[in-house]
């Protein structure tokens, strides 16, 4: 809803993806570290992390 209270699909549709894209690198990142620490290992400092867009999934 916009500030006059009325239905914005092309926002919420904006939102939704943008929150979806934020659980999903939530959750990668939790694996990641459990990884980490299975091996013996841990994560220190900022990870950068690049979706790969592949047409023939």
């Amino acid at each position: 809803m916009n500030s006059e209270h009325y239905a914005d699909p092309t926002a919420e549709t904006a939102i939704r993806r943008i929150e979806r894209g934020e659980r999903e690198t939530a959750a990668l990142v939790k694996v990641l570290r459990d990884v980490c620490r299975l091996a013996g290992y841990r994560l220190v400092g900022h990870v950068k992390l690049e979706k790969i867009h592949n047409k023939h999934r």
